[in-house]
């Protein structure tokens, strides 16, 4: 029996539609991670913080390749496709996750 092993990989969605993708995915079973970072802005004289997109327009998926429906997810509203190389998914290493989530 193969062993379901999940592993990351990153979706490109629409424009600002980031946390609407990153909603629906969730609420189909999808552990996903849209990194972002506190920066401070002046507005109208005053400084404010506020988040912003570490990578906007990116989400991060972690999905067994065996099992997964990748079309499902392609067709999830704010997403428009997976980052490929050619007709391959780009696997993203886990390490590089774990060190964006504890940087938040």
């Amino acid at each position: 029996m193969a062993d379901s092993k999940k592993d990351w990989y990153l979706l490109y969605c629409k424009g600002k539609e980031e946390l609407r993708a990153l909603t629906n995915l969730k609420n189909q079973g999808i552990e996903s991670f849209y990194p972002t970072m506190k920066v401070e802005k002046k507005v109208r004289n005053k400084l404010t913080c506020c988040k912003v997109a570490v990578f906007p327009n990116y989400l991060f998926v972690e999905i067994d390749k065996q099992t997964a429906n990748f079309n499902s997810i392609r067709s999830t509203r704010g997403v428009i496709d997976f980052v490929k190389c050619g007709a391959t998914y780009i696997n993203v290493p886990a390490a590089l996750i774990a060190d964006l989530k504890s940087k938040q």
